[in-house]
């Protein structure tokens, strides 16, 4: 039945649909209780009769769609199923739900968009046999047309007729076979002889006109394995002859289907091809052939509309972008843009495009919210969703013949993706340009985020370096990293980036050397530089181009800085640089500074104007993330994922502000997030002071931001109140009682009035505090104990206070416990160690050298650097290998 009425589906529509809601509550109850197997036993019963009913008003297709999900069941033999089997089967029920709908609602009936769950019911019960002409159900009541000459036998006279016919096909089988130039001449003959008779013959009696059309096709074959399977049913062809002529009185219908599949996938060369295509409307029966009529629409219409449709596609792309950085309310606004653009596309007649949205719309209403920020949530799945979105709007009036298709597989890995069922990897069935995308958009998100994770690592060393310059030989440990980083950039072919990188390269090289003075300006171009790498980067985690800007403005601004010593790195390759760092000299100086004012201010890059307005933007984004993560932090701070997201979004005003020239923001940023790293590092919860101090640099930014954007901000920031409350905290030992009640946030001065200039000649505030390192707290805590000398822990030279040895020991047992589970993970797995394993071994370096255990300081910073190399440097096939080295 090529289409069923609306009428006759009304007879059966309430029935279906009921009994699916019963096989799916009783599939949700054994997912809630997957010991409970007695909850599925009604489910076969329930499934027999939605065939019933599907064959009773011809729909045969989707009745072969029920039987197969039945017979996964009735495999089951009464054993517990596996949860990978009863989520094929409950994604199963749902698309055959939503096919009946569709043909109520008037939508051709076209059982192949059923194939891709068909294929994996298939395989769920151990058969590899799945086939698009098990689904392919074209009208079979159609009458052939009569032939010009029909020839009336004699009842005695068909059998030996039927008998000569068939040696004549069989020696024009052994003909074709043998590639004899008169073996299908042979074939359509004796073909052409049985339709002569047909009316005396058994239906369905269309199959020996039909037959004649495959014959054609032999001689002009799509491919080799079309070919193999055209061969195979001639043979079928001939065993039908052969029961006719001993008398039988039935032919096998599968026969014509399968012969009519054979003619809907050659090509229509020939006259009889062409009329069994017309009659039988065999392109009709494909998913997405019911757009062949897109072709008429009126361009000057339809131009505007896809240009509309476009904007709206990039519109959905950016918030959930929004959605994936972790801003508040992103998730409901995505939704709404979904629901909007859904019904734009229902306007312009887009089926395909609807039905995909449709996919996306379900899913949105499962995102948790906020967006889960210790994974890469759904991340390739959606970036995949809008790459077949954009192909669909691309090729609107030339549709491909199995976008529907496309589109169905594309939706069952978001719903998949959105259940936490996802392997990451394209499902089975997507076509091969859109798999080698969606390849390619995971191999340069993982490796970026390879890459972000090593800039961290070089930024915080670097950090460490510029607020005390005794710590010049750290600077070593960086190379390994910046080959790692150079190397990934250039796998992914992003030569402006990896140049970038070389430029920082070189001026890292040059502040290592002992007789070299590093200038504070020489620190910001080296963290602008990276900075942008960062930015450039950013977008590939989420499954999106990179943001090329960022890179062409770093060149600009350095260029235009460097020109004089550009031109001499055409001869030197090394980069000139200016004046020495100042640094505290003794602890003492370094305690003092930590908690002292800021120095004067000095000359800074000025604001970039071109990206103040993206800042701006961006920045007001971040807060709105850090204050929904704040709200969160309050309720639950133990969470570290949230303290995490808090950390991430300082992390962001600190490289953004100083890529914009914004230095002083940057640096009051910058201060926030080393308090976060510490209490990340040290596995605090939220105290009350933690989230005093982020409540009150928050409002601190949205101020200022405030003022950025009236343009009225000028003069010097007052952040003195941000910096010392920060260096208390990182001073301050672990949080002994629950956070207690927030106060309210730490009143910051607004700027004193001063005559206007123009933001680009904002000078920016002073040198910011020096990060308080581990031996700090140590110290301090010297100077606050009493005079009793502490007892003292001696291992060969190295001579330990006992609270701090007791301290380190704890932590280390703990560290080494770290590694020891991650490692066995890993070898376990196969999978790729988490971001506990480096900061494991980076943490314990860290503190190991704060005891003054040397030999524990080089093997776990060995561990910590070999790490990266272990996980990024192999690339097989387009793909990360993970472990290799």
């Amino acid at each position: 039945m090529a289409n069923a009425s609306a009428t006759i589906l009304s007879w059966i529509t309430d029935e279906v649909d009921q009994a699916l809601k019963l096989v799916r509550d009783d599939i949700a109850k054994f997912a809630a209780e997957p010991g409970d197997v007695a909850v599925l036993k009604p489910v076969p019963e329930h499934l027999h009769q939605v065939a019933g009913a599907l064959r009773m008003v011809g729909l045969s297709g989707a009745t072969r769609f029920c039987e197969e999900i039945e017979g996964g069941f009735a495999g089951l033999n009464g054993a517990r199923p596996s949860s990978q089997a009863v989520g094929v089967i409950d994604k199963a029920v749902l698309a055959l739900r939503e096919f009946v709908d569709g043909l109520e609602r008037g939508q051709a009936n076209v059982p192949l968009r059923l194939f891709p769950v068909y294929r994996e019911l298939k395989t769920l019960q151990g058969k590899g046999d799945a086939a698009e002409k098990d689904l392919f159900y074209p009208d079979l009541a159609l009458a052939a047309p009569p032939h010009a000459n029909p020839r009336p036998l004699a009842r005695e006279a068909l059998a030996p007729y039927l008998q000569a016919q068939r040696s004549q096909f069989q020696r024009g089988l052994l003909g074709a076979l043998r590639k004899l130039p008169n073996g299908p001449q042979e074939m359509k003959l004796a073909l052409d002889a049985l339709h002569q008779v047909a009316a005396q013959l058994p239906e369905p009696q269309a199959l020996w006109w039909v037959a004649g059309g495959l014959v054609d096709a032999l001689q002009d074959p799509p491919d080799a394995d079309w070919l193999g399977k055209a061969k195979a049913l001639c043979n079928k062809i001939d065993f039908q002859l052969r029961d006719l002529a001993a008398g039988g009185q039935a032919v096998n219908e599968v026969v014509l289907r399968e012969v009519l599949y054979a003619v809907a996938k050659c090509r229509p060369g020939t006259p009889r091809l062409k009329e069994i295509r017309q009659l039988y409307q065999l392109d009709s029966l494909f998913p997405g052939a019911e757009l062949s009529g897109v072709m008429e629409f009126d361009m000057d219409w339809l131009g505007p509309a896809l240009s509309d449709m476009r904007s709206r596609l990039e519109a959905l792309k950016g918030m959930w972008l929004h959605y994936v950085s972790g801003e508040p309310k992103s998730a409901a606004r995505f939704r709404e843009l979904v629901a909007s653009f859904k019904a734009k596309a229902g306007e312009v007649g887009s089926v395909p495009l609807v039905k995909l949205l449709d996919a996306i719309a379900l899913v949105s209403t499962r995102l948790p919210d906020p967006y889960p920020q210790q994974n890469q949530f759904m991340v390739i799945e959606m970036a995949s969703a809008f790459l077949l979105a954009e192909s669909v709007i691309e090729n609107f009036t030339g549709p491909a013949g199995d976008t529907e298709q496309q589109i169905g597989i594309m939706g069952g890995w978001l719903l998949d993706a959105a259940k936490g069922r996802s392997s990451g990897e394209p499902p089975a069935g997507l076509r091969a340009d859109l798999s080698e995308r969606i390849g390619a958009l995971q191999l340069r998100a993982q490796v970026a985020k390879e890459i972000v994770a090593n800039l961290q690592h070089v930024e915080q060393v670097l950090d460490g370096f510029a607020r005390d310059p005794a710590k010049r030989d750290t600077l070593g440990g960086l190379a390994p990293h910046l080959r790692q980083i150079h190397g990934a950039l250039m796998v992914l072919r992003f030569e402006a980036a990896a140049r970038a990188l070389a430029t920082c390269e070189r001026m890292v090289a040059a502040c290592t050397k002992p007789d070299h003075a590093c200038t504070d300006e020489d620190m910001d171009w080296i963290a602008e530089g990276l900075s942008s790498i960062g930015f450039f980067l950013d977008p590939c985690l989420q499954g999106r181009e990179p943001a090329t800007q960022a890179i062409e403005l770093f060149f600009h601004r350095y260029d235009k800085a460097h020109v004089p010593v550009l031109q001499r790195d055409r001869d030197a390759t090394v980069v000139l640089t200016a004046t020495d760092l100042k640094s505290a000299a003794t602890a003492a100086e370094v305690i003092a500074a930590a908690v002292a004012e800021p120095p004067a201010p000095k000359a800074r890059p000025e604001v970039n104007r071109e990206l103040l307005d993206i800042f701006l933007e961006e920045a007001g984004e971040v807060l709105g993330s850090i204050d929904g993560a704040l709200a969160q932090c309050r309720a639950q701070p133990q969470d570290r994922d949230v303290l995490t997201t808090i950390r991430r979004g300082f992390h962001t005003l600190k490289g953004s502000g100083r890529m914009v020239g914004l230095m002083d923001l940057g640096e009051v940023a910058w201060e926030v997030e080393q308090v976060m790293n510490r209490w990340l590092e040290m596995k605090w919860p939220a105290s009350g002071d933690l989230l005093e101090l982020i409540a009150s640099s928050s409002a601190a930014f949205g101020g200022w931001i405030t003022k950025l954007r009236e343009g009225s901000l000028a003069g010097e920031i007052d952040a003195k109140a941000i910096f010392e409350f920060a260096a208390r905290l990182k001073l301050a030992g672990e949080p002994v009682a629950a956070p207690a009640p927030v106060a309210a946030p730490v009143p910051i001065p607004e700027p004193e009035p001063v005559a206007e200039v123009p933001v680009a000649e904002v000078p920016v505030a002073a040198e910011p505090p020096v990060a308080a390192e581990p031996v700090l707290d140590f110290i301090l805590a010297q100077v606050q104990a009493p005079a009793q000398e502490p007892e003292e822990v001696v291992i060969g030279e190295t001579r330990v206070p006992r609270h701090m040895y007791d301290i380190y020991m704890k932590e280390a047992h703990q560290h080494v416990a770290t590694l020891e589970a991650q490692c066995e993970g890993w070898l376990r797995e196969h999978g790729e160690p988490a971001h506990e394993f480096v900061r494991a071994a980076h943490t314990l370096a860290s503190s190991s050298h704060t005891a003054g255990f040397a030999p524990l300081v080089a093997l776990a910073g060995a561990l910590e650097q070999w790490m990266p190399v272990a996980r990024l440097t192999a690339i097989d096939d387009g793909k990360v290998v993970q472990g290799a080295i």
